[in-house]
């Protein structure tokens, strides 16, 4: 859950459960019920084999949960 900035792409800090062996593939999708109207947008970012930040962009500053999925190989 990322409490944003109003109207800023705002960030959080994920830390996969376990490492991978490579960078995964991440996908990131806001949990809302107002998409695109007062939620703009989620994306990850700065992607390592240990991690993520998590963005999500809203017009207000209520807090917003993002899904995500990482896809990679774990040796």
């Amino acid at each position: 859950t990322i409490t944003p900035v109003k109207d800023t792409p705002t960030a959080k800090a994920v830390t996969f459960p376990v490492t991978y062996t490579s960078v995964p593939m991440v996908l990131a999708s806001p949990i809302t019920t107002v998409p695109g109207s007062s939620v703009s947008g989620a994306a990850p970012a700065n992607i390592t084999a240990s991690g993520f930040d998590a963005y999500v962009t809203r017009n207000g500053t209520t807090n917003t949960s993002v899904g995500w999925i990482a896809i990679g190989y774990k040796a």
